[in-house]
């Protein structure tokens, strides 16, 4: 049986984590308020990202300073994965254009997507924080970067993938959604009751 009171509290965390870095976050209960709640989430995340490859640019050139070559090289093969990962964030808009419409409200499937949406704007923001963390350290000479960039990589790699399950999912809701509205019944139309006959007039003439 499902504990109404601890889901209710679970799910006001979920949003009073995200609303952290989004105010005004609502989830996609209200179908008329998705897309724009949609946008939001990725502008956030985008953004952050940004942020991320600035931070990025700094530590490659601590890194280079130090004649560590190894780890530019790393650095550089995690930056392409970032950059790929921004592409598919900010071309994301045509592939979700169609899918919010068509999604009805079914608490628990929008649930699951403010769940993805709280790994997105979470990660993003922890990965933007380790790797200032990280450059900190190198700047004090106290960082294992081989073994950091590691971590980093993988936490890429882990919003990359998070960002494509969450587009399944979405996805996911608008096939079903459409594959029920194809398997309702159409509703019946109501038959034509016949036009009665107008009884025949004698002619004014005619003789009886």
């Amino acid at each position: 049986m499902v504990d109404y009171m601890e889901k209710s509290k679970q799910d006001r965390g979920i949003f009073e984590r995200i609303s952290l870095y989004i105010p005004g976050y609502s989830g996609y209960r209200q179908r008329n308020m998705r897309r724009d709640i949609d946008r939001l989430v990725r502008s956030h995340v985008a953004l952050s990202i940004k942020e991320v490859k600035t931070v990025m640019a700094d530590l490659k050139r601590q890194v280079m300073d130090n004649g560590d070559l190894q780890s530019v090289k790393a650095m550089e093969r995690i930056t392409v994965k970032i950059d790929t990962y921004m592409k598919t964030i900010e071309s994301a808009e045509s592939g979700y254009s169609g899918m919010w419409e068509t999604i009805k409200t079914n608490e628990s499937d929008l649930d699951s997507i403010v769940e993805w949406d709280e790994k997105l704007v979470v990660g993003s923001e922890e990965l933007k924080a380790a790797l200032k963390e990280l450059r900190d350290r190198v700047d004090e000479g106290s960082a294992d970067v081989k073994k950091e960039l590691r971590e980093i990589e993988r936490y890429v790699d882990d919003l990359k993938d998070g960002l494509n399950e969450r587009k399944l999912v979405i996805k996911g809701l608008a096939d079903r959604a459409e594959q029920e509205n194809r398997e309702s019944p159409a509703p019946a139309e109501e038959a034509e009751e016949p036009e009665a006959e107008e009884p025949k007039r004698r002619g004014l003439f005619r003789r009886k």
